[in-house]
């Protein structure tokens, strides 16, 4: 959903990557079946090029490729940091965003794609349990990104009339809330067994509306890093 509301926010190729694990499952929630994954990626990983990246992205409408995950998860300690980090290099010439589903599974894998990434959105609940497991984690996360700025907390399942509140998380952590998302449980449910993004299956709910608000912000976010880092890479004028 994220990567189709980008769509709408910029210009340019997406590629949206299935890292998810054990059970990577973009192509179910898309509907889409692949004969390659990324193990294939990685099982030429000497000889990779632009044009063999190409033939194992599957196309999902005009804009958007999908490089699926390892469907068996015994194939998933096959993918090697070094392997891992020439192909992103490959996948940075190519698109113009790329977004990474990575689910929760805190291993060297996780590390890596965190550290490579321009910005960090993560999930979170505004529940007791929710917020306990984010403390304990929260230390470790700005320690392994080195850069707090970038990683943006994202409140799911939003609802202000509950008993935790925006302020709870913020006093907790020290950070501010990058945004919202509603809770939308129907719409949700819609998408998921249609096997279609929120565009197709909702577009009028409010939780489709929430994601497109999220990845313009973003947008605009990294656009702000580039213009800066443009401002201090360049000379300075003198009058």
């Amino acid at each position: 959903n994220l990567a189709q509301a980008l769509m709408e926010s910029s210009a340019g190729q997406m590629a949206l990557v299935d890292l998810g694990r054990p059970f990577p499952d973009v192509g179910t929630f898309l509907d889409l079946e692949s004969n390659y994954s990324i193990v294939d990626l990685i099982q030429n990983i000497a000889t990779l090029d632009k044009s063999f990246l190409q033939r194992i992205m599957q196309p999902y409408g005009a804009r958007l490729s999908v490089l699926h995950g390892a469907a068996d998860f015994r194939e998933q300690d096959s993918i090697e940091l070094e392997s891992l980090e020439r192909i992103f290099a490959i996948l940075r010439n190519m698109y113009s965003f790329i977004v990474i589903d990575l689910r929760h599974w805190l291993d060297e894998l996780f590390l890596k794609v965190l550290t490579e990434a321009d910005m960090v959105l993560m999930l979170t609940g505004l529940t007791v349990p929710d917020l306990r497991n984010l403390k304990k984690l929260w230390p470790y996360t700005v320690e392994w990104h080195q850069d707090k700025r970038k990683i943006k907390l994202v409140v799911n399942r939003f609802d202000n009339s509950s008993g935790l509140q925006l302020r709870d998380l913020e006093s907790l952590l020290q950070h501010t809330a990058f945004a919202t998302l509603p809770n939308d449980y129907q719409a949700l449910m819609q998408c998921l067994n249609q096997g279609s993004p929120l565009m197709g299956t909702a577009p009028r709910s409010k939780l489709w509306r929430g994601i497109k608000e999220l990845a313009s912000k973003g947008v605009q976010e990294i656009g702000d890093d580039e213009h800066q880092a443009d401002a201090i890479a360049a000379p300075k004028k003198k009058f």
